[in-house]
């Protein structure tokens, strides 16, 4: 049985089409940075980053008559003008998924090729890393009343940059600015929010598109949205109010190289 490979809602390892290799499979390429030491011998690494990846799907169309080939031909090649597909990769018993355009649709058919013919889709993923098709829960925690560092438990290849939603079930004061606080002590990477917060008020702080809301309204914060490496660690959660009950939940889709 093919692995599955569906483009935007088409399955191509059924009916007319069939995926015979990809590269998918590789990690995305990443720049490496590097400075040659003065007087000695070797380099060293300063900056590192990964770019978008490049991805080819080989493979061909068979149909029972050369009016149906066409058909299948012209669907393909209607992806080619689309932006932002889902690519789809059974993987593990699920899917890893990427957002990805057509870059080409390369086809190797001959005029005697009444009914079948190979092609070679290729394209980008401008966001390298490929996602789950679900969320995975960070932390999910009910009436936290104090400071604490709760133990949380990694997953994927790449940093987990959370969805993380405090709910305010109770505070004192709530008419004076207060300090509320996440972080990750393993990445150095901690968020302070400043404001005046009440009873049912929602504060949602999104690492990974990097803004922050008090209910509907987008608020500034001071430091660097936290992020947790494949490992694990712990989610840190402080404030300096009198008295401060909140509920936690961060949830994250698990990326992968």
């Amino acid at each position: 049985m093919a692995r599955p490979v569906i483009l935007d809602g088409l399955d191509l390892q059924a009916n007319d089409y069939r995926i015979v290799d990809t590269d998918l499979f590789n990690a995305p390429p990443k720049n490496v940075n590097v400075v040659e030491l003065a007087r000695k011998d070797g380099a060293k690494a300063v900056f590192e980053r990964f770019g978008s990846r490049k991805f080819n799907l080989v493979g061909y169309i068979q149909t029972s008559t050369e009016f149906n080939a066409d058909e299948a031909l012209d669907y393909l090649k209607t992806f080619v003008n689309r932006r932002g597909l889902e690519l789809k990769l059974g993987y593990l018993g699920d899917y890893r998924i990427w957002t990805v355009n057509i870059e080409s649709l390369q086809v190797a058919r001959k005029n005697t090729d009444v009914s079948r013919m190979g092609f070679n889709l290729s394209g980008v993923a401008p966001n390298p890393f490929a996602v789950d098709a679900t969320e995975t829960t960070l932390v999910d925690e009910t009436g936290i009343t104090t400071a604490t560092n709760i133990p949380i438990v990694g997953g994927g290849s790449y940093f987990a940059q959370p969805i993380t939603v405090i709910t305010i079930n109770s505070v004192n004061p709530d008419d004076e600015l207060i300090t509320i606080s996440i972080g990750n002590a393993s990445e150095s990477t901690y968020m302070d929010v400043t404001g005046i917060f009440e009873a049912g008020d929602v504060l949602t702080i999104d690492s990974f598109n990097e803004i922050i809301y008090k209910n509907s309204e987008i608020i500034e914060g001071d430091g660097l949205f936290p992020i947790w490496s494949p490992e694990g660690g712990t989610f840190e959660f402080s404030f300096d109010a009198t008295t401060l009950e909140v509920d936690i939940l961060s949830k994250y889709y698990r990326r992968w190289l």
